[in-house]
């Protein structure tokens, strides 16, 4: 029984350089093998790409939509205190 662990693409913003990347990989994989996880830390997008860091969560949210991504997480990695 084949569970279609490996048919999945995650890409997460934390180690995304820029937004292309995923236009790429929806081209090559298709739209339904990938889902892109917002990552937050303190409520604040994480990424090694500024223009992504500088955008809201739900900016993000809604570009990844325009770019037909149809499956999100988002990752909040806020400090407890």
């Amino acid at each position: 029984m084949e569970i279609g662990v490996s048919r999945i693409i995650i890409i997460g913003t934390e180690t995304l350089h820029d937004l292309n990347f995923v236009k790429q990989v929806i081209k090559s994989f298709g739209k339904d093998r990938i889902i892109v996880s917002i990552d937050l830390k303190e409520r604040e997008l994480i990424s090694r790409s500024e223009a992504i860091k500088f955008m809201s969560p739900i900016s993000l949210a809604k570009t990844l939509s325009k770019m037909n991504v149809t499956r999100l997480i988002v990752l909040d990695l806020e400090v407890l205190r």
